[in-house]
């Protein structure tokens, strides 16, 4: 073999390899880019459904106001809802599903390192005094009477779970109810009325677009009816059973 062959032959060694090199590295790529997808459809599928499951799964419940507060004791439905806060009592537990009790439940869109994220926090239902505790003023409306309620701000705690983060836009919308044949149902980002629940909620969530993150994420958009109904309508047989289950206090 002259010392020509042995060139050529180091030479078509040299280009398999970088070839074969190549070949790996854009496998290693695509298989990434592909985790990164999947990993992000997962995390998408899971936040719907456990968005869904909490709003779908709302119980109504009246509490009293504390007789020593500003505010006049009297019932009101319990129900915080404002564009980027959220209360309220729920039968869906983020530990035990629908088999656990019944939740106060915590919905709070919080500034982050520049985006947004979605934050989750849940307690076990106490008692009406506990709903109560949680009301620290009202603002007037017009044509609500009373006012609408005002609570304590949603903090994040060690046990908050982040439903969903890295997000440029967050906002909840809640349907009125048709209260006259004529009076169509609207959206409204503010929830004023206290002797009712809206008859359903829409949560929409816009992904980050920054190159540090999957820009391919597309704008999320939950919407639940409410279906339940006051606990004072429910018949002696479905509140027993609600108690037995562990559901109502």
């Amino acid at each position: 073999m002259t010392l020509i062959e042995v060139l050529v032959a180091v030479g078509l060694m040299s280009m398999l390899t970088v070839g074969l090199l190549t070949s790996l590295q854009i496998g290693a790529t695509s298989w990434s880019t592909t985790n990164d997808v999947l990993v992000l459809d997962r995390r998408v599928a899971n936040a719907d459904m456990l968005l869904r499951s909490l709003v779908a799964s709302i119980v109504p419940i009246n509490t009293q106001t504390l007789p020593g507060s500003e505010i006049p004791s009297a019932k009101t439905s319990f129900f915080q809802g404002e564009a980027h806060s959220m209360r309220f009592m729920s039968s869906h537990s983020i530990s035990f599903g629908s088999r656990g009790k019944l939740q106060l439940t915590e919905l709070q869109v919080d500034p982050h390192q520049g985006t947004l994220r979605l934050l989750l926090n849940q307690f076990d239902y106490q008692g009406s005094h506990m709903l109560g505790q949680l009301v620290t003023g009202r603002v007037p409306v017009e044509g609500v009477p009373g006012g609408r309620l005002v609570f304590q701000p949603i903090m994040p705690l060690p046990t908050t779970l982040i439903v969903v983060d890295q997000l440029t836009s967050c906002t909840f919308s809640y349907l009125s109810r048709k209260h006259t044949i004529d009076e169509p149902p609207m959206w409204v980002r503010i929830w004023n009325e206290r002797d009712a629940l809206p008859a359903a909620v829409r949560i929409e969530l816009e992904p980050s677009t920054e190159p540090d993150y999957q820009s391919r994420a597309l704008p999320i958009s939950v919407t639940t009816p409410i279906f339940s109904q006051h606990v004072e309508e429910l018949s002696e047989f479905e509140i027993y059973t609600l108690r037995r289950a562990g559901r109502l206090p």
